[in-house]
C-alpha cells in the first residue's frame, strides 16, 4: 500500500494548522509576551498604557516654573498714572472746626478713612490697618538703608577710641563720638552728643559753667556757717540748682556724674574761706562777669517776694552768662 501524501507520518513536523505554542505564537504573529499581556489587560480591565510624556515620580512636571505674566516696568509711568497723581495731589479748601483749611485729595480720603475706622467701620478699619503695617515696614526697611552707613562708622571708630582710652590716650579728633551715634533697629539713627566743633565748644563751654556754679554752691554753704535758719528752703540753694540744671543740658557723655561732683566739692572744701572767696571771684571774673566777694547766690532770694520771681533771676543770670560767652566767641 502506498503512502497517502495527506497523512502525516509520526515523525513528521506539525503544520501551519496545529495549535502552536505561546512561544511559536510570539514568533509568528511578531509580538513579545510583554505585549501579549498589556494587550490582555486592556482587553479585560480597560487599563490604558501609561504615556511616556506623564510625569515622573520625584520630578517636577514644570521645572522651568510658570512662566511670568508680562507686565510693563514699574518705572514707567502711563498718562494714567500721571492724571492720577495729579489730580489725587490737588489741594481742596474744606471747613474744619469753623475755619477753612487746605488738604490734598490723599490727605482727604486717608483722614476719612481713619475716621471711618474709629467710628467702627470694619472694612475701613482693615484699610486702615493693611496700610499702616506697609508703611511701618517701608519705613523701617528704609532707615536701616540710611542706617547703614553710620554702622560702618560705628564699627571703624568705636575699636579706636576703646584703644585709646583703654591706653590713656588723648582720644580720635572725630565727630560725632562712636558713643553718641545711636542705632536702633528700624528706628532713625539719634545723636546725643555734639556734631561738629562748634557744637563741642558750646558744650564745653557749659561744663565749664557748671564748674563754676559748683564753686559757688560750695562757697555759699561755706558762708551760712554759724547761721541759723528756721527753715530748710531758707538755705542758700540757687547755686545748686544752677549746677544740676546745666549739667542736664550737657551730652550724656559728657556730663559730670555724681561721684565727679562730690570729689570737685571735697577738693574745693579743703581751700579756706579766704582762698574759695578768691577762686569764686576770678571764676566769675572768667566769664567776663563782676560778682560781689563773699556774696551768695542765697541773698538774692530776699529781694524776691515768690519762688517764681527768684527762678527768674537765676535764669536770667543764666541767659546772662551764655549771651556774654556767645558774643565774645563771635
Amino acid at each position: 500500500m502506498t503512502d497517502d501524501a495527506s497523512t502525516p507520518k509520526p515523525d513528521a513536523a506539525p503544520t501551519s494548522s496545529a495549535t502552536p505554542s505561546s512561544d511559536a505564537a510570539t514568533d509568528a504573529g511578531g509580538l513579545s509576551a510583554e505585549a501579549v499581556q498589556m494587550i490582555r489587560r486592556q482587553a479585560i480591565f480597560g487599563d490604558t498604557p501609561r504615556r511616556s510624556t506623564q510625569f515622573q515620580k520625584g520630578q517636577s512636571g514644570n521645572p522651568k516654573g510658570r512662566p511670568r505674566k508680562i507686565d510693563r516696568e514699574a518705572s514707567v509711568v502711563t498718562a494714567q498714572d500721571e492724571l492720577f497723581l495729579k489730580e489725587s495731589r490737588r489741594v481742596h479748601t474744606l471747613k474744619e472746626d469753623g475755619k477753612l483749611v487746605q488738604k490734598t485729595g490723599e490727605e482727604i480720603i486717608l483722614i476719612s478713612t481713619i475716621k471711618a475706622a474709629v467710628n467702627g467701620n470694619a472694612m475701613a478699619q482693615k484699610t486702615y490697618l493693611q496700610r499702616s503695617d506697609r508703611a511701618a515696614i517701608a519705613e523701617m526697611k528704609k532707615n536701616d538703608e540710611e542706617n547703614a552707613p553710620w554702622q560702618l562708622y560705628k564699627d571703624h571708630w568705636g575699636p579706636l577710641f576703646a584703644e585709646a582710652k583703654a591706653k590713656g590716650e588723648p582720644e580720635p579728633k572725630q565727630l560725632p563720638h562712636p558713643d553718641d551715634v545711636i542705632l536702633e533697629p528700624g528706628k532713625k539713627v539719634r545723636f546725643c552728643g555734639p556734631l561738629d566743633e562748634k557744637q563741642l565748644e558750646q558744650e564745653l563751654w557749659i561744663r565749664d559753667v557748671v564748674k563754676m556754679f559748683i564753686a559757688q554752691d560750695v562757697h555759699d554753704r561755706r558762708m551760712v556757717v554759724g547761721r541759723s535758719y528756721r527753715k530748710i528752703t531758707d538755705y542758700p540753694n540757687a547755686a545748686e540748682n544752677l549746677y544740676k540744671m546745666y549739667n542736664s543740658m550737657l551730652s550724656k557723655r559728657l556730663q559730670y556724674s555724681e561721684g565727679h561732683i562730690f570729689y570737685m566739692q571735697l577738693k574745693l572744701e579743703e581751700k579756706t574761706k579766704r582762698e574759695l572767696m578768691t577762686f569764686v571771684v576770678k571764676a566769675w571774673k572768667s566769664f567776663g562777669l563782676r560778682f560781689p566777694r563773699g556774696g551768695s547766690f542765697g541773698d538774692i532770694s530776699k529781694y524776691e517776694k515768690t519762688l517764681q520771681d527768684t527762678t527768674r533771676v537765676m535764669e536770667n543770670l543764666a541767659r546772662m552768662i551764655r549771651e556774654k560767652a556767645e558774643r565774645e566767641k563771635e
